[in-house]
C-alpha cells in the first residue's frame, strides 16, 4: 500500500463557502470606504466644521418699502414708492419703513393732542408722551407751550425707536406752523462725525436750541427742561447725555459739598465759582473724577464727574443749578449767556438736503388714523387726523 505523506486534505464545503462570504465581505467593505473617501475630498463638498466653507443662508430681497440710504447719518429717510410684489402680508410686514410720522392739529394741550394719534392702549400711550416730549424739547427756545398753543395750530414729527437714544425714540424732522407767533418752525436731525451725539438744525443750518456759553457739558444730545417750566417747580436746567458723558467746571471753583441728600439728588456735587457770586450744583451724577472732595479747588474745564441716572432720574441726564450765595434760584441761561451755533457749510449743505427729503413728508394732509401695533419692532407710517384736548 503507497502512503503519500505530502498530500493535504481537502476542507468540506462549508468550510470554502465560508471564506468565499468573507473575502467578499471585506472587499465590499473597502470599496464603499474608498468611496466615501473621493466623496468628501470632491471639489464639490462642503465641510460643515468649517465657517468659511458654509454657504450663507438665503435671504428674501426686500426692495418695497425699505428706507433710503440717509445722507450725512440721518438715520431713516423717505421710503421709495411700493414696487409690485408676490409677498404674503406677513412677509411684507418686514419691509415697513423705519420711522413714524404722525401729523394732526391742537385742539387743547400738546399732550393730548399727541395723544389721540396714538392707539388708546398703555403701551402706545406711553410713546405718544414720549414724542409730546421730544418735540417740546426740540423747540423749547422757539415756543411757549403753556402760553403760544392756539386751536388748529398743525405739526407733524417723524421718529424712530432707537437704542442709542437714552429714552429708546429720536425725531428725525419736526414742523409746527403757529397762529399766534404767525411762523413755521421746522427742525431736522443730523448725525455726523462732528456730532456724533446728533443735534437739530433749522432747514438754514442753524441749531434749534441755543447753547449755554461756558457748558458745564460739552455734548450732549439736547437740553430736556429749563428753568421753572415745568409743576412741581424745576430749578435749573437738564442736559440729556448717556450714562458716562464728562462733566466740566465752567469757572475756577472750589468744592463744598458732595453727595447729601443722595435719594433724591443722586451723586451730586456743590461748587462756588470763584470770584462770582455764585454756586452751582450737579445732580444725579454717575460718578465722581480721581481727588474731586469738599475743599479741593478745580480750574475751569477740569473734568469733575459724569453724567448719570441717580437719585430720583428717570434717564441719563445732567441736572445744573445756579443759586447765588444766599440760596436763591438763578437761570443759568442769563448767568452763562447762550449763542445761537451755526453749522459749517458742509452741514448746511447736508441738512438743506435732508429737509428737502422730509418737508413733504411732514406737510401732508392729515387722513384717518392708522393702528399702531404695541409690540412691533419697527415703527410704521401712521397719517392722523385732528389732536384732542
Amino acid at each position: 500500500m503507497t502512503i503519500y505523506l505530502n498530500q493535504r486534505r481537502r476542507r468540506p464545503h462549508w468550510q470554502q463557502w465560508t471564506i468565499i462570504g468573507l473575502l467578499l465581505f471585506l472587499g465590499a467593505a473597502s470599496l464603499i470606504y474608498v468611496l466615501d473617501e473621493a466623496d468628501l475630498t470632491s471639489p464639490d463638498s462642503v465641510t460643515p466644521s468649517s465657517p468659511q466653507n458654509e454657504a450663507p443662508a438665503p435671504t428674501a430681497e426686500v426692495k418695497a418699502e425699505q428706507p433710503s440710504p440717509a445722507p450725512a447719518n440721518n438715520q431713516a429717510l423717505v421710503a421709495p414708492p411700493p414696487e409690485a410684489s408676490d409677498k404674503t402680508p406677513a412677509e411684507e410686514k418686514v419691509a415697513e419703513p423705519a420711522y413714524t410720522v404722525i401729523r394732526g392739529s391742537i385742539e387743547g394741550s400738546l399732550y393730548g393732542a399727541f395723544s389721540s394719534q396714538f392707539p388708546e392702549d398703555k403701551e402706545n400711550q406711553l410713546w405718544a408722551d414720549k414724542a409730546a416730549a421730544h418735540f417740546k424739547r426740540i423747540f423749547l427756545f422757539d415756543i411757549n407751550f403753556k402760553k403760544d398753543l392756539r386751536p388748529k395750530d398743525s405739526f407733524a414729527l417723524a421718529f424712530e425707536k432707537t437704542d442709542h437714544s437714552t429714552d429708546g425714540m429720536r425725531v428725525l424732522a419736526a414742523w409746527y406752523q403757529s397762529a399766534k407767533l404767525k411762523q413755521d418752525f421746522y427742525a431736522v436731525y443730523l448725525e455726523n462725525e462732528r456730532y456724533p451725539m446728533g443735534r437739530y438744525f433749522q432747514p438754514d443750518g442753524d441749531e434749534n436750541q441755543q447753547r449755554l456759553k461756558n457748558s458745564p457739558i460739552k455734548d450732549y444730545e439736547i437740553i430736556t427742561a429749563l428753568l421753572h417750566d415745568r409743576r412741581p417747580r424745576h430749578d435749573g436746567i437738564d442736559f440729556k447725555a448717556p450714562v458716562g458723558t464728562p462733566i466740566i467746571t465752567p469757572f475756577d471753583a472750589k468744592v463744598l459739598r458732595k453727595n447729601w441728600s443722595t435719594r433724591r439728588n443722586g451723586n451730586c456735587l456743590d461748587l462756588r465759582y470763584t470770584g462770582k457770586p455764585h454756586r452751582a450744583l450737579f445732580l444725579h451724577l454717575n460718578d465722581f473724577a480721581e481727588g474731586i472732595r469738599p475743599g479741593v479747588t478745580v480750574k475751569a474745564g477740569t473734568v469733575i464727574a459724569t453724567v448719570g441716572n441717580t437719585g430720583r432720574s428717570y434717564a441719563p441726564h445732567l441736572h445744573y443749578q445756579v443759586e447765588n450765595m444766599a440760596g436763591r434760584v438763578l437761570d443759568p441761561l442769563k448767568v452763562h449767556g447762550t449763542r445761537q451755533a451755526k453749522a459749517d457749510e458742509t452741514t448746511r449743505k447736508a441738512v438743506k438736503a435732508l429737509w428737502a427729503t422730509w418737508e413733504p413728508q411732514l406737510k401732508k394732509e392729515p387722513s384717518e388714523s392708522i393702528s399702531l401695533e404695541a409690540n412691533q419692532d419697527e415703527p410704521s407710517h401712521v397719517s392722523s387726523g385732528t389732536g384732542g384736548g
